[in-house]
């Protein structure tokens, strides 16, 4: 396999100004020990991990071997992705439509997530209107009707920091 080639870009460049790293992430093999720990070993072991740097910027931390990259997330909570949802990852980092998945892509967070909001991908904190969930360890499998329906959030965001 080829090495991954991570794909995400500067997410200062997309309105993500300011924000710092992630929650109890200490130095780089921290953050590389516990962004690993979201996927099985075998592929962990062999994946690219990519940190938020003290600038705010996406640095590759690691390089990997296998595909797959791993990274905190701003609460703190590990992923591992395939190339399907690093194109996800790429597409919520810069605010742009999701794409439609070429092929079935799968993310871990076997550590699970301190939760999200199913009708804001941008939401940091619940809300009476946002269908926060918070989930144990699990698998995500990208679909065309999760691209679909995804995707009108980031157009109401980019339409909202406009103003």
């Amino acid at each position: 396999m080829k090495p991954c080639t991570n794909k995400m870009k500067d997410p200062s460049k997309s309105g993500h100004e300011g924000m710092a790293k992630p929650a109890g992430a200490k130095s780089d093999a921290a953050v590389i020990a516990k962004a690993t720990s979201a996927a099985p070993p075998d592929i962990g072991r062999n994946a690219a991990v990519m940190g938020m740097g003290a600038d705010g910027k996406m640095k590759e931390l690691r390089a990997g071997t296998n595909g797959w990259m791993c990274m905190l997330d701003l609460a703190g909570d590990s992923m591992c992705l395939d190339k399907e949802w690093q194109a996800w990852g790429d597409a919520w980092m810069n605010k742009k439509d999701p794409p439609k998945p070429k092929n079935v892509g799968v993310a871990y967070m076997l550590k699970g997530d301190k939760g999200v909001s199913n009708t804001d991908p941008y939401a940091t904190k619940a809300s009476a209107d946002n269908q926060w969930v918070v989930s144990g360890p699990h698998i995500m499998v990208p679909t065309a009707a999760m691209a679909k329906s995804a995707s009108k959030a980031p157009a109401e965001k980019k339409a909202a920091d406009k103003k």
